[in-house]
């Protein structure tokens, strides 16, 4: 189960965060359980316009996060 948090800085700034409970070597750091996966750290600007397959869109707000290429699969 994922796990959320929410911090506020002192000066009233929001940051939200979350865990992701996979149990798969995510950046190759374990050679011997190794199920082919690859990790990307990935962030989106403010503002940057995001190309969709649907409909293309603006970022409101800035991000970071993770993604994982496991086989042809991206999760």
């Amino acid at each position: 189960m994922c796990t959320n948090i929410e911090i506020t800085a002192k000066n009233g700034e929001h940051f939200w965060g979350r865990t992701m409970d996979l149990a798969l070597p995510m950046f190759g750091e374990d050679p011997e359980h190794d199920l082919g996966a690859r990790g990307m750290i990935t962030t989106i600007p403010a503002g940057v316009d995001i190309d969709s397959q649907l409909v293309n869109w603006q970022a409101d707000y800035a991000a970071m996060g993770d993604w994982y290429r496991w086989n042809a699969h991206f999760i």
